[in-house]
């Protein structure tokens, strides 16, 4: 198998994950550790919530949804949503990326929406000047904000992305990985 161009070919008998479903799949992940997650947060913190709670709540999601995807894409290639949406990640060679490749795939992800926070946070400064906290939510702009930037950072990753590559995004090309359709 050669990597040309940034075109890595996959086993003649696996197919590139169409972007719908990648989409899916990842929407599938991020809400089954979101639950899980604001299930633990509400035993342990009694609903008692401290002023940083949104701030310590968005870094660790972050930092449990790195290691979920981490994890069970360095070891089993998939995750639960891959897994019910039948996509896996796969290395160069149709194998299972294993750990440190999976790492360094899902740190560019999560880099990139840690760069979405920081961007939301001095947008929102920019916006507001001068105010200890966020506007609130019946505030038109409070809502736009973080919708655009989330969609401008996601645009950032996949713009990368086409059908001669596998639909590869730059953590997929970075990482020397492709996400598969596996019957």
């Amino acid at each position: 198998m050669t990597n040309d161009d940034a075109t890595l070919t996959t086993p003649a008998s696996l197919t590139s994950a169409k972007p719908g479903l990648r989409i899916k799949a990842k929407i599938l992940d991020f809400l089954l550790i979101l639950m899980t997650f604001t299930i633990v947060i509400m035993l342990t913190m009694r609903f008692s919530l401290p002023d940083n709670a949104i701030d310590i709540f968005s870094r660790s999601f972050m930092g449990l949804l790195f290691l979920y995807l981490t994890l069970s894409e360095g070891l089993w290639g998939t995750t639960i949503g891959k897994k019910i949406y039948k996509v896996r990640v796969i290395g160069p060679v149709g194998e299972v990326p294993g750990i440190l490749i999976a790492f360094l795939r899902n740190f560019v992800i999560i880099l990139f929406y840690f760069l979405f926070f920081w961007a939301q946070k001095l947008l929102t400064n920019f916006l507001f000047p001068g105010q200890e906290t966020k506007p609130g939510p019946d505030s038109f702009l409070s809502l736009l904000v973080p919708i655009f930037l989330f969609v401008l950072c996601s645009y950032i990753l996949f713009s990368t992305a086409r059908q001669k590559n596998g639909y590869a995004g730059l953590h997929d090309l970075i990482s020397d990985t492709r996400v598969v359709f596996k019957p």
